[in-house]
């Protein structure tokens, strides 16, 4: 089939997008405010955790996702915010050795709407963001 000539612009139009992603995500995180930038490492740390821990019930696994360095105050926030999003997600009965990408990808964006109270697509670039900056 051949492509329209709309079809090659846009084609163009993401494959550049596509090659400065890095650049985009790396400039953009230069913008972030500091005491944002700790909160949004945390849910990067926290998904990290939830990406590795076995099998157990949510509790555990939010004994065991919260950063240990974290301060009592932000621990029980964590806690009550963990539990909310799993339930909400659908994942409390889910062992979180079958989580899915998506299914981490979710958790990570709505901790992050929960901390920056920006809506869904804006937390999801938010948290790619940090995650691409952290984890380099």
């Amino acid at each position: 089939m051949a492509k329209t000539v709309a079809g090659k612009v846009l084609q163009a139009i993401l494959s550049v997008f596509k090659e400065n992603w890095l650049s985009f995500i790396t400039k953009l995180w230069k913008k972030v405010p500091e005491e944002l930038k700790e909160k949004l490492i945390d849910i990067v740390e926290i998904i990290e955790r939830v990406k590795t821990y076995v099998d157990s019930p949510v509790l555990d696994l939010i004994t065991a996702a919260v950063p240990g360095q974290a301060d009592d105050e932000a621990v029980r926030w964590l806690r009550a915010i963990l539990r909310t999003v799993t339930t909400e997600l659908n994942l409390l009965d889910k062992p979180t050795s079958e989580y899915s990408a998506t299914d981490l990808q979710s958790l990570a964006t709505r901790l992050t709407q929960e901390v920056t109270g920006l809506p869904f697509g804006q937390s999801a670039i938010t948290i790619e963001n940090a995650y691409a900056n952290y984890k380099k």
